[in-house]
C-alpha cells in the first residue's frame, strides 16, 4: 500500500527486539535480587551457626543470569536476523537449565 512504512519482516523484527529488551531487564533484575539474596543469607550465617547450600545455588542462577543478560545485549547489538535468533535460542536455554 501507498501509507505502509513498515514492511511486515520490519514489524516482526521489532517485536523480536522488544523480547531481547525484556530479557535483557529481566535477567539483569535477577542478577540483582540473586546477589541481596546471597548477601542476607551471609548475614544469617554469620549471626547463627547454620551454613547452607542456598548461596552457593544462588550464586550459580545469578551466573546464569548474568550471561542470558549478557547474551540479550549481544543479541540488541547485532544487526543480523539470523544471529539474533541464534543468540535468543541461547538465552532462552540458560534462562531455562536451572
Amino acid at each position: 500500500m501507498k501509507g505502509e512504512t513498515h514492511p511486515k519482516r520490519g514489524v516482526n523484527s521489532h517485536l523480536e527486539q522488544d523480547i531481547c529488551i525484556h530479557i535483557f531487564t529481566v535477567s539483569s533484575a535477577m542478577v540483582g535480587v540473586c546477589l541481596t539474596v546471597i548477601g542476607l543469607i551471609r548475614v544469617v550465617i554469620t549471626l547463627g551457626t547454620a551454613d547452607t547450600l542456598a548461596d552457593d545455588l544462588l550464586a550459580a542462577d545469578a551466573l546464569l543470569f548474568l550471561i542470558s543478560s549478557l547474551l540479550s545485549y549481544w543479541a540488541l547489538r547485532s544487526r543480523g536476523l539470523r544471529r539474533m535468533h541464534r543468540l535468543e535460542k541461547l538465552q532462552m536455554g540458560s534462562l531455562s537449565s536451572p
